[in-house]
């Protein structure tokens, strides 16, 4: 328990039975602590499986007596059982229960905000900061979830890189005024004697970008509807009977959720906003 209670909280988050345990186990130990967990577990589950079907060969005995017709019905039935259970376990694992709650995703969008700024600067341009849209997504205990801008949380983004533009606006009018014949000095001097700086110029110049505006025509929903992770992949429709391979997205979770768009079902993020498809989540 205490190996358990000592892993940060963001390593373990959403993680419950075998993959909590496993998980403290690699952070305590590394690599060695999962294949030594697997081998202590797989000696504790054959010397007990050895135990019960001993105390269960007595009972057989008193029953039914003991006999080689009666022994070997109960042996034949124990296996019976460990083939049936083992294949059971070796089954499809629904690991749906890991996502319950919500997740937050970071796009980032910098290399694709900066080349948009060079183009309208007409100058190489990149920015110290950068610039993300936020997605948050809703798993529920029910099966459905529902994916949503942060909007908040992208405004406040967008707002930083659009200060971070200062110096490059402040460089742009410097050398508009050299193109001009002036010196920086001289065109210094012509702003002052109108109550003017450069650096109020493009504070002018940034108070005119509305991000809410810029923002308008997000949608307020992205998409919502089932979901299901099993065996390692996730599987997003519209209804529970709609879940295809095609569709579904290669996930894990372990402190954080990772997906990997080896299906190429998320291609339009990298298309049309220029990111990567697999995608890192932290649950809130």
């Amino acid at each position: 328990a205490f190996l358990m209670l000592l892993v940060p909280q963001d390593i373990t988050a959403g993680l419950t039975g075998m993959d909590l345990l496993q998980t403290a186990m690699q952070y305590h130990l590394g690599s060695f602590g999962i294949v030594f967990i697997a081998v202590i577990l797989a000696l504790f589950s054959f010397s007990t499986f050895l135990g019960v079907l001993y105390y269960a060969r007595g009972n057989v005995a008193y029953l039914c007596g003991d006999n080689w017709w009666s022994q070997t019905a109960y042996k034949l039935l124990a296996l019976a059982m460990l083939l049936v259970l083992s294949l059971a376990a070796c089954g499809s694992k629904d690991d749906s229960k890991q996502l319950v709650g919500t997740w937050q995703c970071a796009l980032d969008l910098t290399e694709k905000m900066d080349e948009e700024m060079a183009a309208n600067l007409g100058t190489e341009y990149t920015s110290e900061v950068p610039v993300s849209l936020y997605l948050t997504t809703v798993f529920n205990e029910d099966g459905t979830f529902s994916m949503s801008p942060d909007l908040d949380a992208t405004t406040e983004s967008l707002n930083a890189y659009i200060q971070a533009l200062k110096p490059a606006l402040v460089e742009l009018l410097y050398k508009e005024a050299e193109d001009r014949g002036m010196t920086r000095d001289e065109f210094d001097s012509a702003l002052a004697d109108s109550g003017l700086t450069v650096e109020s110029q493009v504070d002018s110049v940034l108070a005119l970008f509305d991000v809410s505006a810029l923002l308008s025509d997000v949608e307020s929903e992205l998409d919502s509807g089932k979901y299901k992770l099993e065996d390692g992949r996730l599987y997003l429709a519209e209804t529970d009977g709609s879940f295809t391979q095609a569709d579904s997205i290669g996930c894990t979770v372990s402190g954080t959720m990772q997906w990997t768009d080896d299906q190429g079902a998320l291609a339009d993020l990298e298309t049309e906003l220029g990111v990567s498809p697999d995608l890192s989540w932290t649950k809130q």
